[in-house]
């Protein structure tokens, strides 16, 4: 992997964690390619970018649920309570997941402009992509992840 593709891959996935951690700051990912880069090039390259960010925010998203364990001193009902919960947590980092990468196959999260006018030196780019957050990008405002405490 590229330090281009790393890069945009890990500030998508901090947009994708601003939103879980609801401190959303209005933040927007818009990506210029070369003009030498071939649009059909450009597209898979997206396409890596936001699956490595999907993998990257999945798998922090499963770290902070591992985290979830009861009290020792719990009751057999809280206890159950609080796995129920984590259960209930992992399903809906499940769907996220499973949301985020249908959007991904769809290609429906990136505005283009193929000619990129406006770009920073324009001449010299062949296409400019912006990220534009589809339904599982707001679903993460909905999964809370916050603990009790305990190990």
């Amino acid at each position: 992997m590229n330090s281009g593709e790393r890069d945009a891959s890990e500030k998508l996935a901090d947009l994708y964690l601003e939103e879980y951690r609801k401190k959303r700051l209005e933040h927007t990912l818009t990506l210029y390619f070369p003009l030498a880069m071939e649009r059909t090039e450009q597209i898979r390259f997206l396409e890596k970018v936001e699956k490595r960010a999907v993998n990257t925010v999945a798998a922090i998203l499963r770290q902070d649920v591992a985290k979830l364990t009861p009290f020792r001193w719990d009751t057999e009902q809280e206890r159950q309570q609080k796995e129920a919960a984590v259960r209930d947590t992992v399903r809906q980092v499940n769907q996220w997941e499973e949301d985020a990468r249908s959007e991904v196959n769809q290609g429906s999260n990136w505005s283009h402009e193929w000619s990129s006018r406006g770009a920073p030196m324009a001449a010299s780019v062949g296409g400019s992509h912006t990220f534009r957050p589809g339904h599982a990008y707001s679903q993460l405002r909905h999964i809370s992840i916050h603990g009790w405490g305990g190990t």
